[in-house]
């Protein structure tokens, strides 16, 4: 017979015979309950996993912004040499009347520009990626923690009832 079963049992015989009995043991499986039942709390389990991952998500966004920023400041200075160098090229060739190499040539400084670009975002890529490879492991470990607390918190409310319930007598 099983400690539920058995207190059950007990307390429908103590409804049943004197149910003045009741408040006393009542109390003694409350206490029984009390001094074994787990002190982790999901309050503390979740302020603990906030604290473990504040710094992995801090350093993936200060990447992020370093990346972005120096990506942006690419832009702009590159933006402002090509627009000045398409200028000079249309100031000097002007005169001559050659737009047909103007042209190509504002083409081809257009085209390196993108080159430039498309290979300056993928390195950001690959930087944050790296980041957040490198701090996965650290990631996990953080919910790895929290899910482990759980259950042990879990495991010792379960005994703390095994035990509360098996002290009805």
């Amino acid at each position: 017979m099983t400690c539920l079963e058995r207190f059950i049992l007990d307390f429908i015989e103590d409804i049943k015979g004197n149910i003045f009995v009741l408040g006393p043991k009542l109390k003694h499986v409350s206490k029984v309950y009390s001094d074994n039942k787990s002190n982790i709390s999901l309050d503390g389990i979740a302020n603990e996993l906030i604290d473990c991952l504040k710094p992995y998500f801090n350093q993936i966004e200060k990447t992020i912004a370093e990346e972005t920023g120096i990506l942006m400041m690419f832009v702009v200075v590159v933006t402002a040499v090509l627009l000045v160098l398409i200028v000079i090229l249309f100031v000097i060739l002007d005169r001559k009347l050659q737009y047909g190499i103007v042209v190509g040539l504002s083409v081809l400084f257009v085209l390196f520009y993108i080159i430039g670009c498309l290979i300056l975002v993928q390195n950001a890529r690959n930087n944050i990626a790296a980041v957040i490879d490198t701090n996965d492991i650290y990631i996990t470990k953080c919910f790895n923690d929290a899910i482990n607390k759980l259950k042990t918190a879990e495991e010792t409310d379960e005994n703390a009832i095994q035990l509360a319930l098996c002290s009805y007598s």
